[in-house]
């Protein structure tokens, strides 16, 4: 009988102990369970609601912009705007195009990336007209409500947009001297003004892997063609003109430019700067029989408009060295509202294979251009560039007087 009685004195302190963690545990699961309830005193919630993300960043002019993340959707306006969401794989991202870049691809030829998403820019809203000296439209921008827009208007177009819109609007540059109006020194498609904008619009997209591969691939091929031509045994080569460079439309074979990057990267005696001009320009028929330059390229964009100023005075054409000795050769259209990063560099090497053969003659241009098309667009690249050389009739030797 002790001994049972003892027991029980035993359990006592044990089962008391029991009955303080039940009482413990519930305490602890409503407290839990009422955390995220609303204030009895206060009506306010527990928890605040979260601060929404934002960038600010510095754009092209310098100026400050607040930026709501993430950003889902995207407009870009006015020359080589959209090039560079494109080049960031962006094209899902965009709320609405310019009605420029919605025309049939057969008027577009030489802008590869319209190419490419023809049927995507098509199903898209139009958000202005595009095109030289053509204001943006602020009502048709407001109904696609972009998250940001990237923009190369100048500087005053921008500040009238910006009053009228309430969406952010980022300035981003191709060339340095955008602000003074198009053209600026052609020659200027990789410079910091374009890896600066990449750079900036990745940082918007959240796509800096993909702009700092896409620099990187540049910077290769750029050392490639420097690497080459400074290998030329007859530096600085004969000397060259371009002619029929694209401007605000078409152009004969007197719109030509002092600064050019296929010739500028390799080094090459560009009569055209004669005289320390800069950009692109008009020149007298005149001056180019003064020039009477060894070797011709002519860019195929303008290549019908030279072929019917032929036809009008051959007398002219006949008298020109380059046409007499069978120099004249054609270059694909590196300018199409804004700068063609990717043909630019393919024409690079063609011009290298005529003006520095031994420097470049193991350089098969046709894998050259699928690789650097691929390098801007991926897979999609290649099949754009097929087309563009079947509408041009690729890079080749040509004599605009005869059909």
């Amino acid at each position: 009988m002790r001994s049972l009685q003892s027991v029980r004195r035993r359990s006592v302190p044990f089962l008391l102990f029991l009955a303080l963690l039940l009482i413990l545990s519930a305490c602890g699961g409503k407290s839990q369970g009422t955390a995220g309830a609303p204030d009895a005193s206060s009506g306010a919630p527990a928890k605040a609601a979260e601060t929404p993300k934002t960038l600010t960043i510095r754009d092209a002019y310098d100026r400050e912009v607040t930026i709501s993340l993430p950003v889902k959707r995207v407009a870009a306006l006015a020359p080589g705007a959209l090039r560079f969401v494109i080049y960031l794989d962006g094209v899902d991202r965009l709320a609405g195009v310019e009605a420029i870049e919605q025309r049939e691809a057969s008027l577009s030829l030489g802008r590869t990336y319209t190419q490419i998403y023809e049927k995507e820019f098509k199903a898209l809203p139009t958000i202005s007209p595009g095109g030289p000296q053509k204001a943006p439209d602020p009502e048709a921008l407001a109904k696609v409500n972009p998250d940001v827009v990237f923009t190369t208007l100048d500087p005053k177009e921008l500040d009238a947009l910006a009053e009228k819109v309430s969406f952010p609007i980022v300035s981003i540059n191709f060339t340095p001297k955008l602000s003074q109006g198009f053209p600026g020194p052609v020659s200027t498609e990789f410079g910091p003004e374009f890896r600066a904008s990449l750079e900036l619009v990745a940082k918007v997209l959240g796509r800096e892997d993909r702009a700092q591969k896409l620099l990187q691939d540049i910077d290769a091929v750029e050392k490639d063609l420097r690497e080459r031509a400074a290998r030329a045994e007859n530096k600085p080569g004969p000397r060259v003109y371009l002619g029929g460079l694209a401007f605000r439309g078409g152009a004969g074979i007197e719109s030509t430019a002092a600064s050019y990057f296929p010739f500028d990267i390799l080094g090459a005696n560009n009569v055209a700067r004669e005289g320390g001009k800069k950009g692109s320009f008009l020149i007298d028929k005149e001056k180019l029989l003064e020039w009477n330059p060894d070797v011709i390229f002519i860019d195929s964009i303008n290549l019908d408009l030279i072929r019917q100023d032929c036809q009008r005075r051959p007398e002219f054409y006949r008298q020109l060295k380059a046409i007499q000795e069978g120099r004249t050769y054609t270059l694909l259209p590196i300018r199409n509202y804004g700068i063609n990063g990717e043909i630019a560099l393919l024409d690079a090497y063609w011009v290298g294979k005529i003006l520095y053969p031994e420097a470049f003659g193991d350089v098969d241009l046709d894998k050259k251009g699928r690789e650097l098309f691929r390098m801007f667009f991926g897979d999609k690249g290649e099949t754009a560039y097929e087309e563009l050389i079947r509408t041009y009739g690729g890079l080749r030797t040509v004599n605009p007087c005869e059909p």
